[in-house]
């Protein structure tokens, strides 16, 4: 297991990262001057706040001071990262030990997870792209049922020219037709899912059908992927069963329904990366946001399915954006595959301007 006693730990054995005033990574400057880098994976407080946070969290906070590197639930402050890994870490046997009480303090947000989230506002996403190189970032929103983080979202995302705006859905929304057409009558240029969130199977019958409805709107769909935790992970059963709602088993029978869906799958499929190459092979207008994935796992991906399909992206503020930058120039020796997958990928999805 890696054990970063320090960030300056960290520092010597990632010589391409620097560390910012506030605590946080980010590439060296010099190593992504020549890319124009969009992240395709980030959240904000007014997007998230019903969803993600208890009531008496949701009230955003500006705070250009905080670590978010510190509070993330992943890595433990460098106690267990390990950048070979999915979602950059090591994990514990069983959470009946130390090492999976540590684990799952971190997990449930106990060190400091609610307190990044409600600081995670939108100048606090632009001063961090500034500092990280990143040129543009598509902003996820995630609406539980009957809830309205999409239109919130847009009102502060419709202030930055670099912030490009989904909209979220639930399958089980009462008025999910008015609100497909109210969110693409405000400029939303896709929709994000939520399986683990919704604590919905992906092939649950409504969700099925929410699919449906928003692929004929021609936009690009984008949805979690894959299970969060290797399979030998000794967890509660009820735990277990929320994670399985993402399985990546549970896609296929779904996109043959959609065949001409463009359809993204966040993470990676995280711990399912080899399933998802399978399934991706098979359903060529799919494409794969890479966000948690280790260096290895992006190179397999280019080998069998193109880095063409590939899409940069972070999870901000959940990981600092610089890790999967870093993920990218380590996979990756040809321009052109660095190039695409930080940005020529995400444009021809977006409809942006080459």
């Amino acid at each position: 297991m890696s054990n970063y006693k320090s960030k300056k730990a960290i520092l010597d054995e990632f010589p391409e990262f620097k560390l910012t005033q506030y605590g946080d990574f980010v590439v060296d400057p010099k190593l992504i001057e020549n890319y124009e880098i969009i992240d395709f994976h980030t959240h904000i407080t007014e997007g998230i706040a019903k969803t993600m946070l208890p009531p008496l969290f949701r009230k955003p906070i500006i705070d250009l001071d905080i670590s978010f590197f510190d509070k993330s639930p992943y890595h433990g402050k460098g106690r267990y990262l390990d950048f070979d890994r999915p979602s950059y870490q090591v994990w514990p046997k069983s959470l009946l030990s130390i090492f999976g009480l540590k684990v799952a303090c971190d997990m449930l947000g106990l060190t400091g997870f609610i307190s990044s989230l409600r600081r995670a506002s939108t100048d606090r996403l632009i001063r961090d792209m500034e500092d990280g190189g990143i040129n543009q970032a598509v902003v996820l929103p995630i609406s539980e049922c009957n809830c309205d983080d999409t239109a919130k979202l847009k009102t502060q995302t419709d202030k930055y020219d670099n912030l490009i705006s989904f909209g979220s859905i639930h399958p089980y929304d009462s008025n999910r037709e008015e609100k497909i057409k109210r969110y693409t009558g405000l400029g939303i240029k896709g929709f994000k899912i939520n399986p683990h969130i919704w604590k919905i199977g992906f092939d649950d019958p409504k969700l099925v059908d929410l699919i449906k409805e928003l692929t004929e709107t021609n936009l690009p769909i984008i949805s979690c992927s894959g299970l969060a935790i290797p399979d030998y992970f000794n967890i509660p059963d009820f735990i277990k069963s929320n994670l399985q709602t993402q399985n990546i088993i549970k896609y296929e029978k779904v996109l043959s329904q959609v065949p001409d869906a463009t359809f993204i799958f966040a993470h990676g499929a995280i711990e399912q990366n080899e399933e998802l190459i399978e399934l991706m092979d098979r359903f060529p207008n799919t494409y794969a946001e890479i966000s948690t994935q280790p260096p290895q796992n992006i190179r397999q991906m280019i080998k069998q399915i193109g880095s063409d399909r590939l899409l940069l992206g972070s999870d901000y503020p959940v990981f600092n954006q610089a890790f999967p930058i870093l993920a990218v120039l380590r996979a990756t020796e040809n321009e052109n595959d660095r190039k695409a997958i930080f940005s020529k990928n995400a444009k021809k999805i977006l409809g942006l301007k080459q």
